[in-house]
């Protein structure tokens, strides 16, 4: 499949800029030419022949009129435009759950006083929120694709922190500022307009992910659950082109291990509960089948009472006692979903890692872990 691409004005004036990065704007007749719903994704090349993801959404009026109606193609960013290559504008239509992060840092001064981010990166694919060093990976239909993606942002972030001579560290919390590892889903099945069955992913996620991530948390990290207001259980956020699972801290960032083994979790655990949600729910023609807390415990019985979960992710119970008791639960849950064998030995080293992380030079830590995961990767082929 080949079109035209071209550079959106009113996509780069637009107060959404972020979320225009990740959308390719096509006129309506182009789409019913070549079969391309609202909502879904397709893959482009860029000029170093790697991949990107966007989501097609309808061309804005504006760039259409400036067109006089008769542009054929499809609109992106400018910052879109600048990584594509334009001469060979290959498509193909992604039928796959896309994956896309954005995980939250700290800039350190001194091993104690908080950098502000915003001084330093404003970029798109490194940015800040509310002063926190903010990465923002290429999405991926694979967790490894993901990780790397993240990884050369961590390198590139490094050579400007390393210049000022400061540190780059990865926690959940940094006194008292709360970090998250914030994971986004695409998905084309028009799940994404199901809000009850949203949450539910949301709720599964709660404890098949977030409790069994409590175990790599230190003490300063506790402070982000159950005394601020980020990263409550159950936090999804919704938007047009994704959903986004809030829950999870930025500790998860401290290896690439725990990183891929988390975004593969969360990977299987989305793919299951779809798959097994189009099955009860008639491809949700029946939503009411599975719609409701009670109603997913049928689905997965090991999960616990809500409240248990509420009480665990909120640090009002002792978190070590209660991840002993429920991990062979979770781990027994985790193998039993469909998808599991694929992400097997990702979500193994997961389970299995061991911290050597001191809280200083994230980039030596994740080039020295990176080397497992590219060992354990060849090993699967």
């Amino acid at each position: 499949m080949f079109l035209k691409i071209k550079r959106s004005k009113y996509m780069d004036m637009s107060d959404l800029r972020r979320t225009e990065n990740y959308i390719c704007r096509i006129p309506k007749k182009v789409r019913y030419q070549f079969k391309l719903k609202r909502g879904s994704y397709i893959k482009l090349e860029t000029f170093d022949n790697k991949k990107i993801i966007l989501q097609v959404e309808p061309a804005y009026i504006e760039d259409m009129l400036l067109e006089e109606g008769t542009f054929d193609g499809m609109f992106v960013t400018s910052y879109i435009a600048n990584i594509l290559n334009i001469d060979k504008p290959r498509l193909n239509i992604v039928n796959e759950l896309t994956l896309g992060m954005d995980p939250e840092a700290y800039i350190i001064q001194d091993g104690k006083h908080i950098v502000d981010a915003r001084d330093h990166f404003n970029e798109f694919e490194i940015g800040n929120d509310c002063g926190l060093i903010e990465f923002r990976p290429k999405p991926s239909v694979n967790p490894y694709d993901l990780v790397n993606n993240l990884y050369k942002l961590i390198k590139k972030a490094n050579v400007t922190i390393n210049k000022k001579d400061y540190c780059l560290v990865a926690a959940s919390s940094f006194n008292f500022r709360p970090a998250g590892f914030h994971i986004h889903f695409g998905y084309n099945s028009g799940l994404k307009h199901h809000t009850p069955q949203i949450k539910l992913i949301g709720l599964l996620l709660d404890y098949i992910l977030s409790i069994i991530s409590l175990k790599y948390e230190i003490r300063e990290d506790k402070f982000r659950r159950g005394n601020s207001d980020y990263g409550n259980p159950g936090d999804i956020k919704r938007s047009q082109v994704s959903f986004e699972y809030r829950v999870p801290g930025g500790r998860l960032m401290e290896s690439p291990i725990l990183s891929i083994g988390a975004v593969s979790i969360a990977e299987i655990v989305a793919k299951d509960f779809i798959i097994r949600c189009n099955d009860i729910t008639n491809n949700l023609k029946d939503q009411d089948k599975l719609e409701t807390y009670s109603q997913l415990q049928d689905v997965y019985p090991t999960l616990p009472s809500r409240d248990i979960i509420i009480e665990i992710l909120n640090n009002t119970k002792n978190t070590g006692t209660y991840i002993s008791r429920l991990e062979n639960n979770i781990i027994y849950t985790i193998e039993s979903l469909y998808n599991y064998p694929e992400r097997k030995k990702e979500i193994e080293m997961f389970l299995n890692y061991e911290n050597t992380y001191s809280e200083t030079d994230l980039e030596n830590h994740w080039k020295s872990e990176y080397k497992k995961i590219v060992v354990n990767t060849n090993e699967k082929t």
